[in-house]
């Protein structure tokens, strides 16, 4: 009865060390394709701050007045839970925004 404990213990040992294994060589493996992925082309700028992509508008902005979003519209019975509630802003010509993860 014992022997069969040490056996079991040990194959449940010997699973749990091959997931494990696993789980390192995905991240290995991950590793290697980003190591191989293409360098993405640079941006390209000429002096003063204009834009050299063609097509590319050379002004234009952006204007939130009042803006409010959510993950979902709700149901009838449920009121909605904003995310951003009564936002405004301006993005002026030629500024750069980044967005965080909150949508």
């Amino acid at each position: 009865m014992v022997a069969m404990r040490v056996l079991l213990s040990n194959v449940q040992f010997g699973l749990m060390q091959a997931s494990l294994l696993e789980n390192y060589m995905t991240s290995v493996e991950r590793l290697l394709e980003y190591k191989n992925l293409e360098q993405e082309a640079p941006l390209e700028q000429k002096i003063g701050g204009e834009c050299s992509y063609q097509g590319w508008p050379k002004e234009g902005d952006l204007k939130f007045n009042n803006v409010c979003l959510s993950y979902n519209l709700g149901s009838k019975n449920e009121t909605v839970k904003y995310v951003l509630n009564n936002v405004s802003f301006h993005i002026y010509p030629g500024e750069r925004v980044r967005s965080p993860h909150i949508f």
